[in-house]
């Protein structure tokens, strides 16, 4: 996970096979909670991301999607 605009990587983690983009968002979210002691307001997927809109109170925005264009531009 990195921040939006500056590029600094929050946390890194890696799945053994290839799972489902839904499955590996809330522990990715964890280990940046644990790491800065909060969560983030607002979390970019890429456009291949299937999954819940929300995780942990996390917004999930896939950029391209109308919402996320108004959210950001």
């Amino acid at each position: 996970m990195i921040t939006k605009n500056s590029g600094i990587i929050l946390g890194a983690m890696a799945f053994e096979g290839n799972p489902y983009d839904g499955h590996t968002l809330e522990p990715q979210l964890e280990q940046v909670s644990d790491l800065i002691d909060r969560l983030p307001k607002v979390a970019l997927v890429d456009r291949g991301y299937e999954g819940r809109k929300t995780i942990l109170g996390v917004e999930i925005m896939i950029p391209g999607s109308s919402k996320c264009k108004t959210a950001f531009e």
